[in-house]
């Protein structure tokens, strides 16, 4: 009974391990893709010579690169909580590992 508790707490912290890493390579490409963008931008762009235009200040280069600045930004907290998520999960499994280990070598 206790073997089968340890277990499933084992498989359940390998799975939410699973789901973190599979979030944090998501994340990873996701900044990629935009710092990508951002330098894109800023090579083919002139943005100090361009007009400003209220009504026009999300198409112009400066208001793409605040909008993609600001994306990077969520996206580097994201990644710092994930990170925190799975560093704790994976102490966690660490120690139900352990623990798991210890009651297989003393029950049959």
């Amino acid at each position: 009974m206790v073997k089968e508790y340890l277990q499933e707490k084992v498989d359940a912290f390998k799975t939410e391990k699973e789901r973190l890493l599979q979030e944090k390579e998501r994340l990873d490409g996701a900044r990629n893709r935009l710092h990508e963008s951002i330098v894109e931008i800023q090579e083919n762009a002139d943005i100090d010579f361009e007009i400003f235009s209220p009504r026009a200040d999300m198409h112009a280069s400066k208001g793409k690169l605040h909008e993609m600045y600001t994306q990077m930004n969520d996206i580097k907290k994201q990644q710092v909580q994930v990170t925190r998520e799975l560093e704790s999960v994976t102490a966690e499994l660490k120690k139900f590992e352990i623990m798991l280990e210890e009651v297989k070598n003393i029950l049959p």
